[in-house]
């Protein structure tokens, strides 16, 4: 895509109703808020009522709350939605066992009844389905016409992560901040006073600011769940051990069946963690960057005076803005691209139920 087409995109996305009410929300959250903008969480000392990470927690779901945001809650909502069917389908199959051929007794579900109802609810999955990938492809679409570099197995894995809300979160945040940045240089241009470069300063301080809350909260999720990850392979590793104990296990297909399955549970969970802390390091790695843009964007809002200082400081740092709009997720090695998305499924449910 080239420059262009992606500045055209920007142009048209902070014109839209939906980017104007997320900058109305930021600016009236803005107001009268100096100390915290110019403050950092650790100033505040330690409070189990923290403003600091109230004020900011407020920010990511004003900043989420655009239309990519709902389409990544409607894609949870249908995936919980399969979830649930699938459920009712091993319910339904428990119940075939027991259930009558016929039966004279309307209150009485013959097998042929529940083998229906369990293909309804297969083929409600199916339309889910299809409704969750033009989801995603429309996710895909709107973030790279915004220059967030995000192909579709990145946006899958987002969507399977144990981390999916931090992760999410955290694209939706990098997104308007590309569109913020946009937003300022293009009403700059048509100048303005010291009052409402100020105003202009204010979001551009906050929004940065919420991504650097988003971050701690994606990296925090990140290492936590590559922890949980070795507890469920350090479970797999007990359970081809108890496995092996048995006598005879050698020629035993049952029991040879559970060690493959195991040893795939290991295989799949040691390819999990590593995205996990991959990604966790990359974001780590970029943090300078995102520092150094904080302390100019403070400097910014406490001496700007004409618009021209603001366009000005924007553009001189755009070098350093171009690693924030990059979301490089790590590539899955193509061993593990088959079917990624129902293992990783697969991997989260196992980790909830570890807690």
């Amino acid at each position: 895509m080239s420059a262009s087409t992606v500045i055209d995109n920007i142009a048209k996305s902070v014109t839209s109703n939906d980017f104007k009410n997320i900058w109305y929300q930021i600016t009236n959250k803005t107001k009268d808020q100096k100390e915290i903008l110019l403050k950092d969480r650790d100033d505040y000392g330690w409070s189990l009522f923290n403003p600091y990470d109230s004020f900011f927690q407020s920010c990511v779901e004003i900043l989420t709350s655009k239309e990519d945001g709902k389409k990544i809650k409607e894609i949870y909502d249908l995936l919980a939605r399969i979830e649930q069917n699938n459920k009712d389908i091993e319910k339904l199959k428990e119940k075939h066992f027991t259930a009558p051929e016929s039966s004279w007794n309307p209150l009485v579900d013959t097998q042929k009844e529940i083998m229906e109802d369990i293909e309804d609810l297969k083929k409600e999955n199916e339309k889910i389905e299809n409704k969750i990938n033009d989801l995603k492809f429309a996710l895909v679409e709107s973030f790279n016409s915004h220059g967030i570099e995000i192909d579709r197995t990145q946006l899958d894995f987002i969507i399977a992560s144990v981390v999916k809300e931090d992760l999410a979160n955290l694209i939706l945040v990098t997104d308007t901040l590309k569109q913020v940045l946009f937003a300022i240089e293009k009403q700059m241009v048509e100048g303005g006073d010291h009052i409402i470069v100020k105003n202009y300063t204010a979001v551009y301080l906050v929004v940065i600011l919420t991504l650097r809350h988003a971050q701690d909260h994606a990296i925090e999720s990140l290492n936590k769940n590559s922890k949980k990850v070795d507890t469920l392979i350090q479970v797999a590793k007990e359970n081809i051990n108890e496995a092996c104990r048995i006598s005879g296990y050698e020629h035993d297909r049952t029991l040879q069946s559970n060690i493959k399955l195991n040893e795939r549970t290991i295989e799949i969970s040691k390819a999990y963690k590593e995205i996990l802390l991959k990604f966790s390091r990359q974001l780590q790695e970029e943090r300078p960057n995102l520092e150094r843009s904080i302390k100019i964007a403070r400097n910014l809002y406490n001496t700007v005076e004409t618009a021209n200082n603001l366009i000005t400081v924007i553009k001189q740092s755009s070098s350093n803005y171009q690693s924030l709009f990059k979301f490089t997720m790590p590539k899955i090695n193509q061993s593990y691209a088959t079917n990624m998305s129902h293992e990783f499924d697969s991997i989260s449910a196992r980790l909830k139920e570890l807690g």
